[in-house]
């Protein structure tokens, strides 16, 4: 059931001006939220993430979202500050071979100070944009008759 992503958001992920954050819950229900650079879309139009950090909560989350096959969050705000809302599952993840190994070395190239606890790829279940401009035109289109009583006063 995963959908491809738009070579336009392809573009905004791998933007290194767009802020890019990763929403997971825990075992518990309560919501955690990350900023991650390190989202980002392969050759193949595969969204992916590089996990730094070992013991995480972002990690622990992720884990239990796979193994429990759960859906995670990722809002990706654009330099123009279009936002989109990508509703997605993990579905696998590398901790050692050849391609975590390309990652890895990616990850270094970034900040030498950098590790790799493991690599995770997403099915993408959803887009939509979700910023105030697209959100609101699509509301006016769905309820065109819905209008604060404050606005038609001021605008007769």
């Amino acid at each position: 059931m995963s959908i491809q992503i738009s070579e336009e958001l392809k573009r905004i992920i791998q933007d290194k001006s767009s802020l890019k954050i990763l929403g997971t819950v825990d075992g518990k229900g309560v919501p955690h939220l990350a900023g991650k650079g390190s989202i980002d879309v392969d050759e193949e139009g595969t969204l992916y993430y590089l996990e730094l950090l070992e013991g995480s909560l972002t990690n622990k989350n992720m884990i239990r979202s796979l193994w429990f096959n759960k859906p995670v969050a990722i809002l990706v705000v654009s330099g123009d500050r279009r936002s989109f809302h990508i509703l997605a599952k993990p579905v696998k993840t590398l901790v050692a071979n050849h391609v975590f190994e390309k990652y890895y070395e990616l990850a270094q190239s970034r900040n030498p100070d950098n590790d790799l606890a493991a690599v995770y790829y997403f099915d993408v279940l959803e887009v939509r944009e979700s910023g105030y401009a697209k959100r609101k035109q699509e509301e006016e289109a769905l309820h065109p008759l819905y209008e604060h009583l404050d606005r038609r006063a001021v605008n007769r």
